[in-house]
């Protein structure tokens, strides 16, 4: 009896590690952003390169300067972040990335930032829909010296297609620091959660019986 009991207990284990390793797989994939935290490119640890926007997937606009633990400076996730501020001249920068959104859908925007060298940096984040409108228009002006903070907000889409931009307010060519840009749906969210609460339940109540029937004479 105690051998059948361990076993079942061993199978419901197994049964719950592999729905919690689902979900968790799933979230990472849920970003609907491409490349949004700029690993594709392949920088070598302490190096940087500066490219079109073209040569980053998911990315369009201005060109785009690529850090891996550049100045000692690690990444807030994986490897690689950008320095916003690209390299050429003092101008304001601009990258963009387009994606789709259904209309109504709540959506959780978040991503890193540091400073380069100046507490005065900034740069502002834009949401907008494929009429051009702003749905979100915020400045990111609070920045630490090479200390990651995590910026976090939400927007309702309106339309089925969607387009982040952030753009340099700090003119140079040096600041703005970003990483792990991530746009997840909030009903994803919600059943990821719906998910995971009917695994959790399940597994208790079947231990709940098989706990009874052990306490049995």
């Amino acid at each position: 009896m105690r051998l059948k009991f361990s076993l079942t207990f061993l199978l419901l284990l197994f049964f719950s590690t592999n729905v919690i390793a689902n979900i968790i797989q799933t979230t990472v994939t849920a970003n609907e952003l491409v490349n949004g935290g700029f690993e594709d490119n392949n920088v070598a640890n302490g190096g940087w390169m500066w490219t079109s926007s073209d040569n980053v997937n998911g990315w369009d606009g201005s060109n785009i300067e690529v850090w891996n633990n550049l100045f000692g400076f690690g990444a807030f996730e994986g490897t690689n972040y950008i320095e916003l501020n690209a390299h050429g001249s003092g101008k304001s920068y601009s990258i963009y990335q387009s994606f789709y959104t259904d209309a109504g859908a709540i959506y959780d925007l978040s991503f890193a930032y540091a400073a380069r060298r100046s507490t005065n940096e900034a740069f502002s984040v834009e949401v907008i829909n494929e009429l051009g409108d702003s749905i979100l228009s915020v400045e990111i002006n609070d920045h630490s010296i090479k200390q990651w903070q995590l910026y976090q907000t939400q927007f309702i889409a309106n339309s089925a297609l969607t387009t982040l931009r952030l753009s340099t307010i700090s003119l140079g060519t040096l600041g703005n620091l970003i990483d792990n840009i991530t746009v997840v749906s909030r009903e994803f969210l919600v059943q990821q959660v719906s998910i995971s609460g009917t695994g959790c339940v399940f597994i208790f109540a079947s231990m709940l019986v098989l706990f009874r029937r052990k306490q049995r004479p």
